[in-house]
């Protein structure tokens, strides 16, 4: 999914993200042949484990210089003045994932493939994850 900001404060630009189709497609897979179900539960999918992955990744990148360097160079920015802005954004990025993973995904037990309480993480991303968004 391709989208563009909007709340204040946040990045502008065009963005590569998770669609519905993640949590709500499978496939059944039966005698050589393949039926994709929209909609349906997607039963191999951990978003827990995703989002703490995806965190850890961030987090190593932003206190690693030769890894955020290789990740620098794969986007293109080559001037001190280009990374310095990539470094900005990619801290401004990461402090919401870190945050989203320690207060929306957080739990004493891991959810594991297919457990997802939707409904609680949109209501905690709308109404106190999203900076500036907290009543």
């Amino acid at each position: 999914m391709i989208s563009t900001a909007q709340w204040p404060g946040e990045e502008t630009g065009e963005f590569a993200g998770a669609t519905c189709a993640l949590c709500h497609e499978t496939q059944l897979n039966y005698k050589g042949k393949h039926v994709r179900i929209d909609g349906a539960p997607a039963k191999m999918f951990d978003m827990q484990a995703y989002v703490q992955a995806l965190n850890a990744a961030l987090r190593a990148t932003s206190t690693d210089a030769s890894k955020f360097d290789r990740l620098a160079a794969r986007l293109g920015a080559a001037s001190p003045e280009a990374k310095a802005r990539l470094r900005e954004r990619f801290e401004r990025q990461a402090a919401l994932t870190y945050e989203y993973a320690t207060r929306s995904t957080a739990s004493f037990w891991p959810w594991g493939p297919a457990r997802i309480d939707a409904l609680t993480l949109i209501k905690n991303r709308v109404t106190a994850d999203v900076p500036g968004r907290a009543g």
